[in-house]
């Protein structure tokens, strides 16, 4: 809770959520996809205030945007990670849910070791020992070093020669040991009922057995024993190919995309939470292998030896040379964010895989951040996969937009393209229906304090802005700002009055959604009432005229 007015809270069976919610809502990770999430609806479900959370919960992308939410007083309410919310100096913790009320957490951690300092080195080795495991064991913490490995870039041989098999080699020699043991107990059986008839019916224990009982036949035992060995190691890999070929499975979620992304580009991907996006980045990166299908970069357009990304480009692109010297713990949300980008670029990626990095951050960082991110773009051409919820950095970054919906390509496209479309609800979230408008900058009116925005076929007036003659720029329009009128209206202070035709209606919540075209081919959209389509007879190929106030009009990027 934010620290104003927290009282401690008994989160026992049955207690009062609603009154610790007042009017507000209740935001934690979303428990189709978070941990936390599910973990929080465990215990609410077990708690017995299930019914009064579910209608007024908030599923977050993850814990830090569900606490920042909360520090922000977006939310009165908020369930995170007790280490997370001890970690914020803006949020006060109201009460613990009962260890009882749900599974036990499992939190993962990565533990990666450097090849070349001996108190890094050190440290793995301690932090990797029985007595270290044993306590982050009793924490509810699992080491898993083959998805640190996995993401940090080794390749599955390496994988499986460093990690996978060192893990298993005890368990694979113990198991070997029983069962030759236990097989020795069925010598009995197998020579008294079947007879040992040699050439017939000896197995390999039994011609290890009958090795050993010959003199000299010590070598000869010992290279069966080796051969029984490899055999049973052999079977394990087999196992796990045909695990992996099996393909993977995310409970009933099926993943059956397939688009094309410019090489030298952003391309982001959209749509509601669980519609496939961040499963689609890991496909791309490695970390998901699909049943089918072939994932491609094309080598020609990516920069690669060519031409490296040296470290001082990197601290002048992001603007970080005066973090440099700061503590990790001593920068902001946004600081660490642009730090986060510059350690990729640094591992000369062939292509940047962005998901959801901003989310956990405010609009003023965000603010902050975006100009870094579309500079970055703009310098190295580096193909990049972007995923995010939020349609701003979309507007601002992305050429191209790819809208997923349960685990399927539903459109693709430039973003003015798809935004002028009536048949994709996921782009106008809460009804925030709008078009975009690539724009080029052809004037300034420095007395009438406007800028003039010229589109294919026509231009649009709107408030003066920082911007050189030439620029372009993308805008938008929300359906909501714009007007329709059968005939041209006169004496107005609003400065766009736009010829237009109407191409397509559908019906929206409250209203109507109506698509124009405007100039050669430019999309708008606009929101009417029911009763407004009736008195203008608004039908598609009727002829109207789009008013627009110009200080309406967003510039949401340079492009």
């Amino acid at each position: 809770m934010p620290l104003k007015g927290v009282r401690p809270v008994a989160l026992a069976l049955g207690f009062d959520l609603a009154g610790l919610l007042g009017d507000g809502r209740l935001v934690t990770g979303d428990p189709a996809h978070v941990p936390v999430g599910r973990y929080a609806e465990q215990s609410l479900r077990r708690l017995e205030v299930w019914s009064i959370a579910e209608c007024r919960l908030v599923g977050a992308e993850n814990v830090r945007a569900a606490l920042a939410l909360v520090e922000r007083g977006e939310a009165p309410v908020g369930i995170v990670y007790a280490s997370d919310a001890a970690a914020s100096t803006r949020v006060a913790v109201a009460g613990v849910f009962p260890a009882a009320s749900h599974a036990p957490i499992r939190y993962p951690i990565a533990i990666v070791a450097g090849r070349d300092a001996a108190p890094v080195r050190a440290a793995y080795a301690f932090l990797n020992g029985q007595a270290a495991r044993s306590v982050l064991a009793a924490q509810g913490f699992l080491v898993d070093r083959g998805d640190a490995a996995r993401t940090l870039g080794a390749g599955a041989l390496d994988r499986f020669v460093t990690i996978t098999l060192p893990l298993m080699l005890p368990g694979v020699l113990s198991g070997a040991i029983i069962a030759f043991a236990a097989s020795l107990g069925e010598f009995g059986a197998v020579i008294t009922f079947v007879s040992n008839i040699p050439g017939e019916t000896q197995t390999l224990p039994l011609a290890i057995y009958a090795a050993v009982q010959t003199p000299g036949g010590e070598a000869a035992a010992a290279r069966l024993a080796g051969l029984s060995f490899a055999l049973a190691l052999a079977g394990l890999v087999l196992s796990e190919v045909v695990a992996r070929r099996l393909g993977v499975r995310l409970g009933d979620f099926q993943l059956d995309a397939a688009f094309t992304a410019p090489t030298r580009s952003v391309t982001a991907l959209s749509g509601r939470s669980g519609a496939g996006k961040t499963s689609v980045v890991a496909a791309i990166a490695g970390l998901l292998r699909p049943d089918g299908g072939r994932i491609g970069v094309k080598r020609n357009g990516i920069l690669r030896c060519e031409r490296r990304i040296g470290f001082d480009a990197v601290v002048e692109l992001l603007g970080i040379a005066p973090l440099l010297a700061r503590r990790p713990h001593a920068l902001s949300g946004g600081e660490r964010q642009r730090v986060a980008v510059g350690r990729a670029l640094l591992a000369q990626p062939r292509v940047l895989l962005m998901d959801e990095p901003l989310a956990s951050l405010d609009a003023e960082r965000k603010a902050d951040v975006l100009p870094y991110l579309a500079r970055l773009q703009a310098e190295l051409a580096l193909p990049t996969v972007y995923v995010s919820h939020a349609l701003d950095e979309v507007e601002w970054l992305a050429s191209t937009l790819v809208v997923l919906d349960a685990g399927r390509v539903v459109a693709a496209g430039s973003p003015a393209e798809l935004y002028g479309r009536l048949d994709l609800p996921m782009l106008a979230p809460r009804g925030e229906a709008a078009a975009l408008v690539e724009t080029v900058v052809g004037g300034h009116d420095a007395v009438g304090g406007l800028a003039r925005l010229d589109y294919p076929g026509g231009s649009l007036l709107t408030s003066d802005f920082a911007a050189q003659v030439g620029q372009r720029v993308r805008v938008r329009i929300r359906a909501r700002d714009v007007i329709l009128a059968t005939t041209a209206p006169e004496g107005l202070s609003l400065h766009n009055i736009l010829p237009a035709t109407v191409a397509a209606l559908t019906p929206d919540t409250g209203g109507v959604l109506v698509r124009l075209v405007i100039g050669d081919g430019t999309a708008l959209i606009a929101r009417v009432t029911q009763g407004a389509v009736a008195r203008l007879a608004l039908a598609p190929g009727r002829s109207v005229y789009a008013l627009i106030k110009a200080v309406s009009i967003e510039c949401t990027a340079p492009l």
